[in-house]
């Protein structure tokens, strides 16, 4: 059936016939949690579920970013009511919708096709946010950048090629990272599309502090490009001795350290971007690039009240790398959110998982 001359609500009604006539069961009971659930399981059947989320609304984000994708963008400051306005108008616009009366894997592979047409680049930007990180940072929004070194007081926008002293955390802790000097500021850069911080591998370090001591569990998932690779430079510290990501033993291996260490296997090739996954806790601690399987192990108990991008303590061991985006969280993610992580990192980075 056309959707183009209905209202939401008949629009709602009509959707719940659909599934209702694919699945058997009854539309009539349906709660909008319910609805949403059998979404979520209509697109799970599908063989590319990295855009799955674990909730309603983290659902919304995803379905609200895929139609926000197309040509009209519209979409992407919309909200529930003309997100719905917009879903209906995609649907209706389809060349070919008998794959709404069809099996729920027949209705998978269309949105797919759909996708596909439309060289779509998912920005979960809003569903990793409904995660609630401690920390996110996104050097793509430049609204967050400033020159400056000063943090909240800082005025000056960054641009492309300028040194940015201040980022904000975007995450629910707030506050910035700054640089300690005008000399330790990254670059932002912009190519083919995508930007990052250039970390230059001799000064340039910027720094957050969480305002306490933190401790395991923390997921930690960040995009990152080594631009050359010295034994023992730091990625990321938490302290001397907790929550580190280095450069250690021979190229390009990467370790994960909190008081014992685990090593990045593969490890994320020079001049390549990557997405790391880096979970603490304690003996069931776990490192990943990409969608890889995890090197499990332990990976030591010792807590960091800081975090230093680029170098260890703002002090030595610097590193040479690009950072396109960081994600923290101060509490063990499900398998699903740290998908949906991975995921907008990835676009971030222009890495296919």
């Amino acid at each position: 059936m056309s959707y183009l001359d209905t209202n939401l609500s008949a629009l709602l009604a009509s959707v719940l016939n659909d599934l209702d006539a694919a699945s058997g069961a009854s539309a009539q009971r349906m709660s909008k949690p319910e609805l949403l659930a059998r979404i979520h399981n209509a697109l799970s059947s599908g063989p590319d579920v990295s855009r799955l989320t674990s909730s309603p609304p983290q659902i919304i984000a995803a379905i609200h970013n895929v139609v926000s994708s197309g040509a009209d963008v519209s979409a992407k400051t919309s909200t529930v009511p003309q997100m719905l306005a917009a879903i209906r108008n995609a649907l209706s616009d389809a060349a070919d919708i008998s794959h709404l009366r069809v099996s729920e894997g027949a209705l998978w592979d269309a949105a797919m096709a759909l996708v596909a047409a439309t060289n779509d680049v998912v920005d979960l930007r809003p569903a990793v946010l409904a995660l609630s990180p401690v920390v996110m940072f996104d050097p793509s929004d430049l609204t967050t950048m400033f020159q400056e070194t000063t943090g909240a007081s800082a005025t000056i926008p960054a641009v492309v090629d300028s040194p940015v002293g201040s980022i904000l955390n975007i995450g629910t802790a707030g506050g910035y990272a700054t640089a300690s000097a005008d000399a330790n500021r990254p670059l932002l850069r912009l190519s083919g599309g995508l930007y990052y911080l250039d970390f230059d591998g001799t000064n340039d370090c910027l720094v957050f502090a969480h305002g306490g001591s933190i401790t395991n569990p923390v997921d930690r998932l960040s995009a990152i490009r080594q631009s050359t690779w010295t034994s023992a430079d730091r990625i990321f510290t938490g302290s001397s001795s907790g929550r580190i990501l280095k450069q250690v033993t021979a190229s390009p291996q990467l370790n994960m350290e909190n008081g014992a260490e685990l090593t990045l296997s593969p490890g994320l090739a020079v001049a390549t971007p990557g997405v790391i996954t880096e979970r603490f806790n304690g003996v069931t601690s776990a490192i990943a690039l990409n969608a890889n399987a995890y090197v499990t192990g332990s990976g030591g108990l010792n807590a960091a009240a800081n975090l230093y991008i680029a170098s260890e303590t703002n002090s030595t061991r610097w590193s040479d790398i690009d950072l396109f985006g960081f994600v923290q969280f101060h509490a063990a993610q499900i398998d699903a959110s740290i998908t949906t992580v991975r995921t907008w990192l990835a676009a971030k980075a222009g890495v296919t998982l």
